[in-house]
């Protein structure tokens, strides 16, 4: 008796699996240069969307090629969107693509309107926080290690150099004295 030899197939897909609608947004958004790109989870809070993107552009041109770009990125890979808002402005653009939405604003328009505060939940407002701190922190550290803070200049004019024979500190001269007792003039310390 001879057993028969069987192969099993290879369970690895050849086909690439096809990316998510949020995938294909943020991606169009990265490709384009788009600045704080927020996601949100709003589905327990709405029914009328799962995920809010936000996202910054630095001036109406990027913030119209920005939405324009995941338009048609989203179009491609068979995701239309429902409509389209503000590109007429393009201070704030808003793509409907139903389970998520795209908000694409110039940085004073975010700051402004403050959507990511608006729609956060109380857990990610603390964590949210606590990513604002670190970058406030990162920023410092950065601006201090590539601008320091000039060093504190020395006075112009020395106490009792020659070109200033009266001394900066006049608390205890005799003329100040009477000033000083009827108040008039604060003592230095």
């Amino acid at each position: 008796m001879k057993k028969s030899s069987t192969t099993k197939a290879s369970s690895k897909k050849t086909a690439t699996a096809k990316p998510s609608l949020l995938q294909v947004i943020v991606n169009a958004l990265e490709d384009l240069k788009a600045q704080n790109i927020v996601t949100l989870d709003v589905a327990r809070l709405t029914d009328v969307t799962d995920t809010l993107v936000i996202a910054s552009g630095s001036s109406s041109r990027q913030v119209r090629a920005l939405a324009q770009n995941a338009v048609e990125d989203a179009k491609k890979n068979g995701m239309a969107s429902i409509g389209i808002e503000g590109l007429d402005g393009g201070e704030w653009v808003l793509a409907d693509f139903g389970d998520v939405v795209l908000h694409v604003m110039q940085p004073e328009t975010r700051e402004f309107y403050d959507l990511e505060n608006l729609w956060q939940t109380r857990e990610t407002k603390a964590a949210a926080a606590e990513a604002k701190t670190d970058a406030k922190k990162s920023a410092a550290t950065k601006s201090a290690t590539t601008n320091p803070l000039p060093k504190k200049r020395p006075s112009l004019q020395k106490q009792n150099s020659p070109h200033n024979p009266m001394p900066l500190k006049r608390a205890n001269h005799p003329a100040n004295q009477k000033l000083h007792q009827l108040k008039l003039v604060p003592k230095n310390p």
